[in-house]
C-alpha cells in the first residue's frame, strides 16, 4: 500500500531515492520531484512538506482539509521551535502514518479510539499515547485560532498513565555507570546525579549559568522563557564543585559531542541488563534517594522543578542554607554509589584523576557551607587506583612551617 498525502504519494526509483509524485489533470502526465532521501521515514516528512507547501490554506472545512496538513503546518509554525520539538516530531509522525490521507473530520472520536487500541497493542503506555494525542489537539487548536480551521474537533486520551513502577537501586546505577563507553556521557551523568536535572536542561547547561562562587548552577539559562518543565536554580554539591573545577570552560559544560543522551543511555542501560531505564529515571531514583535521606519533601520539589519560585525564593538561593539538606544527601549518596562501581569504567579511569588532582585545592566558600571544611573528591574510595588523595594542609600549619 503505497503512502499518500492528498494529491501527492511516494515513490521510490531504482536509484533508491523517493519522489514525491503526484498526477497533473492539465499534461495529463504523471509529475515527480526528488525529496532527496533514502530513507522512507524521512521521505514522510518531506511528503508532508511538499504537500503543505503547494498550497494556501484559508479557512476550510474539517472534511475538505487533510489531517497531515494541519499537522504539518504546526510543526513548521509552531512546534519546531519549542523544547519538546522532538517528541512533537515524533507524535506527529505516529499519527501521519496512523491516517496519512485522513482528513480533519475522519480523525473522528472513532479514529481517535483505533488509534488507542493500535498503539496499546504495539506496547506503548496510555500516558505515552495520550501525549500524542495532546500534540494532536495542541494542533487543531493552533489551526483554528490561525483560521485554518472552521472549528477544533474535540481530541480524546487514553486515560491516565498510572504510577511509575520501577525503582533504580544504587547496585543499579552503579552497573549503568560502569557501561558508559564516553567522557562526554559521563560528564553528563555526573551532572545528572549530582542536579537531578533534566536531561535536556544538563546538555543546554552553559558555563556563563553556573555560579561556583555562590554554590548555585542556574538551569534556566537568561532569557529563556520558563514552561511547565520548570527548570530551578540548584546547589552545587561538594562532589559537583571537585568536578567541575577540573572541566576546561567550553561553551557548554557537557561539549557538544552528545547527539541523543536517551539513546546514549538506553544502549548503556542495555548492556547492563536494566529494563525500562531511560535518561529520566536517573532523575526519578535521585528524588526517591533524597526522600530516603530524609531530606524535606518541599526541599526536594524544589531540586526537581515540581515548584515555582516566587520572589522571596528567588533571593532565599543565596542564603548559605539554600536546599543545603538535598546538596549533602546528594554528596552521601555518591559515598554510597562509588564503591560499587567497577574498577575499569570510564568514569574513574577518565575523570577520577584529574578530580584527585585538583580536590585538594578547592575549598568551599564561607557563603556555601558554614563548617568550611576542605572538599572532598568525586572519587576518594582508597582501593583499586592504589593512593589515598593527601589531606590539604589547614593555613595555619603552613605558616608556622615556614616559620
Amino acid at each position: 500500500m503505497r503512502f499518500q498525502i492528498g494529491e501527492f504519494w511516494l515513490e521510490k526509483r531504482p536509484n533508491g531515492n523517493y519522489y514525491a509524485t503526484w498526477f497533473d489533470t492539465d499534461s495529463r502526465q504523471t509529475g515527480r520531484r526528488s525529496l532527496r532521501t533514502k530513507s522512507l521515514e524521512v521521505a514522510k516528512e518531506r511528503l508532508a512538506e511538499h504537500h503543505i507547501s503547494s498550497r494556501t490554506l484559508q479557512t476550510e472545512s474539517l472534511d475538505s482539509v487533510l489531517f497531515a496538513e494541519i499537522l504539518g503546518r504546526y510543526y513548521e509554525n509552531h512546534a519546531k521551535h519549542i523544547a519538546s520539538e522532538e517528541s512533537a516530531r515524533i507524535a506527529i509522525r505516529k499519527l501521519i502514518e496512523f491516517m496519512p490521507g485522513a482528513t480533519v473530520a475522519e480523525f473522528n472520536l472513532s479514529a481517535q479510539e483505533r488509534f488507542i487500541k493500535s498503539h496499546r497493542a504495539a506496547g506503548l503506555s496510555n500516558g505515552y499515547i495520550s501525549r500524542i494525542l495532546m500534540v494532536a489537539r495542541a494542533a487543531l487548536t493552533y489551526g483554528y485560532k490561525h483560521e485554518w480551521l472552521v472549528s477544533a474537533p474535540f481530541v480524546t486520551t487514553a486515560g491516565k498513565g498510572g504510577k511509575r513502577t520501577r525503582v533504580t537501586t544504587p547496585t543499579e546505577m552503579a552497573a549503568l555507570i560502569g557501561e558508559i563507553r564516553s567522557r562526554a556521557l559521563a560528564r553528563w551523568i555526573v551532572l545528572a546525579v549530582s542536579t537531578a536535572a533534566r536531561p535536556a536542561a544538563i546538555l543546554e547547561l552553559k558555563w556563563s549559568e553556573v555560579d561556583l562562587h555562590n554554590g548555585l548552577i542556574h538551569l534556566n539559562p537568561e532569557g529563556r522563557e520558563q514552561t511547565n518543565k520548570y527548570r530551578p536554580t540548584v546547589p552545587v554539591c561538594e562532589t559537583l564543585r571537585s568536578f567541575l573545577a577540573t572541566q576546561n570552560e567550553s561553551e557548554f559544560v557537557i561539549g557538544n559531542e552528545i547527539k541523543s543522551v536517551k539513546s546514549q543511555i538506553r544502549l548503556a542501560a542495555k548492556r547492563a541488563g536494566l529494563d525500562k531505564f531511560s535518561a529520566y529515571s536517573i532523575r526519578h531514583h535521585m528524588g526517591m534517594e533524597m526522600r530516603k535521606r530524609n531530606v524535606p519533601a518541599w526541599d526536594v520539589a524544589g531540586m526537581l522543578g515540581h515548584k515555582v519560585a516566587g520572589i522571596t525564593e528567588v533571593y532565599a538561593q543565596y542564603n548559605p542554607e539554600y536546599l543545603h539538606v538535598a546538596a549533602k544527601a546528594i554528596d552521601d549518596y555518591w559515598s554510597e554509589l562509588l564503591p560499587l562501581v567497577r574498577p575499569d569504567c570510564v568514569l574513574k579511569s577518565e575523570i577520577q584523576p584529574k578530580i584527585a588532582q585538583s580536590a585538594c585545592k578547592v575549598r568551599v566558600k564561607p557563603e556555601f557551607s558554614r563548617d568550611a571544611k576542605p572538599l572532598k573528591p568525586l572519587l576518594y574510595m582508597v582501593g583499586h587506583t592504589g593512593f589515598e588523595p593527601v589531606t590539604p594542609t589547614p593555613p595555619a600549619q603552613a605558616k608556622r612551617r615556614k616559620t
